[in-house]
């Protein structure tokens, strides 16, 4: 299907747009839809206006930057305002992190639903890995526990470490 603006390109970004409850499709190419296009939204339409308008979020956290005269913070390693992180997407340095950490954080959470990164672990590795967790886990417990003189708990928890560990070493052979 080619672009409705140019009618030339192949049309990649598909538009739906509900009218009057009837719904009113644009299929636009990439450079038409980059372009500052009236897509009859009543704004101009680029790329970089949705990616901003997902930072745009009401948030009154202070940031740790610092204070310009109008207001605005900045890193103060490389000068990126949070204005420019807006509209660009893109932090400047390291350090821009740890400035406008109170603001990125629910940004964060509300676009990949948590603010901490857990990754993936390879299938056949990731059980070995959740147990050797579990025993750290069990391990810092019994410390606790023997600190407080709860010895019938420790020897419990340390039933349950000798377990984990036995099934581990089976597991390998």
């Amino acid at each position: 299907m080619l672009c409705q603006k140019c009618n030339q390109n192949l049309a990649t970004i598909y538009i739906t747009k509900v009218i009057n409850n009837q719904q009113v499709v644009f299929n636009l190419c990439e450079k038409c839809a980059g372009e500052d296009t009236q897509v009859g939204f009543g704004y101009p339409f680029t790329i970089n206006s949705f990616l901003s308008s997902l930072l745009d979020i009401p948030i009154e956290y202070s940031v740790k930057g610092d204070m310009l005269q109008n207001g605005q913070y900045q890193c103060g390693n490389c000068g990126l305002t949070f204005d420019e992180f807006k509209e660009t997407g893109k932090l400047g340095c390291v350090e821009c992190y740890t400035t406008f950490s109170n603001k990125l954080l629910p940004i964060l959470r509300r676009i990949h639903g948590n603010a901490h990164h857990s990754g993936k672990l390879p299938q056949r590795t990731e059980g070995t890995i959740k147990v050797k967790k579990e025993i750290d886990k069990l391990r810092v417990q019994l410390n606790k526990v023997i600190k407080d003189e709860e010895y019938e708990k420790a020897a419990e928890i340390r039933d349950k470490i000798k377990s984990l560990e036995q099934n581990m070493d089976e597991a390998k052979e």
